[in-house]
């Protein structure tokens, strides 16, 4: 079975019935999916109505009940800088386009942002704060960490083998994880965690399954920026990481084009969406269920979400 068939009920956020919801969801089940809108060239969508939409489960189609968007509401976001060798060539011009970003994203003093590097450990370079200068005080931090024995480009003599944690090797998926406990105290907020590495996950102790399942349990999306590095180049994983979590994947071909890929994060970031439903099985489900949200005109706008739940 592929592992996606395996998630469970961390892919949908589940809130509290109200008396008056019950009562129009019927015996149904209410549930909950953030969603993300931008027009084909990038733009953040503000209009977007119920009635734009379809969903299904399973190809069963259900009701939207209400859309609401969540414009207004504080951003809180994560950033999560791979600094392992293989990219070592590619960190400055990362550094650059994340300082852009953090100046940009940060609209009023409720917004907060995080930064945090890792090879097969994560570092908290700087905590949750709309200080623009702490944040950019720790992007200056951050550097690449080297392996033992390395020196220029290659790795001397055997390094550990996993479980061992390897320095300057590169945990994804643990760090994933890790980032996602870090919003503990962002609740009110909508959360995100925008990852920039290469994909090659060489030393996690978790599968990307269980980060994807802690992230979506959190409600938390995950936007990934593949950075092709001095190895290999994972767009599979990176993609299915942001697909499952209502994300967006970028792979630049260049390390100027990392500009046009924060926009776009910026924008998707601005046009957020609560979409309540009714669904027809039971919380949680037997099995696996396939999410499909569409638009009555898919030609005007691009639509992210969580592609299952349970």
């Amino acid at each position: 079975m592929n592992w996606r068939g395996l998630l469970f009920s961390v892919l949908i956020l589940c809130l509290p019935i109200s008396s008056a919801f019950a009562q129009h969801c019927d015996s149904a089940t209410q549930r909950t999916v953030l969603i993300g809108a931008l027009t084909k060239d990038g733009q953040p969508v503000d209009n977007l109505r119920a009635e734009d939409l379809t969903i299904s489960e399973n190809k069963s189609q259900l009701n939207v009940v209400t859309l609401e968007n969540r414009r207004d509401q504080p951003l809180a976001i994560a950033i999560l800088i791979d600094t392992s060798v293989s990219q070592e060539a590619s960190l400055p011009g990362t550094k650059l386009a994340a300082r852009a970003f953090i100046e940009k994203i940060l609209r009023n003093d409720k917004d907060r942002a995080a930064l945090l590097s890792f090879t097969s450990e994560v570092i908290v370079e700087q905590d949750f704060t709309n200080d623009h200068a702490k944040l950019l005080s720790a992007l200056d931090r951050v550097k690449i960490v080297t392996p033992p024995g390395y020196y220029r480009g290659l790795v001397i003599g055997r390094p550990p083998r996993p479980p061992q944690k390897i320095p300057g090797a590169t945990a994804i998926w643990d760090s994933v994880w890790s980032a996602v406990d870090s919003f503990k105290d962002n609740a009110d907020a909508r959360r995100a965690i925008v990852v920039l590495t290469d994909g090659d996950d060489t030393n996690s102790q978790r599968k990307m399954r269980d980060a994807v399942a802690h992230a979506a349990a959190a409600n938390i999306a995950i936007f990934s920026i593949g950075i092709a590095g001095t190895y290999t180049l994972d767009r599979s994983h990176l993609r299915d990481l942001s697909d499952d979590t209502g994300g967006l994947a970028f792979f630049p071909k260049k390390v100027p084009e990392l500009d046009s890929v924060f926009e776009q994060i910026t924008n998707s970031l601005k046009s957020r969406y609560v979409l309540s439903y009714c669904s027809l099985a039971s919380s949680p489900a037997r099995k696996p269920l396939k999410l499909e949200i569409s638009l009555k005109n898919p030609a005007l706008v691009q639509l992210s979400y969580p592609r299952y739940i349970l």
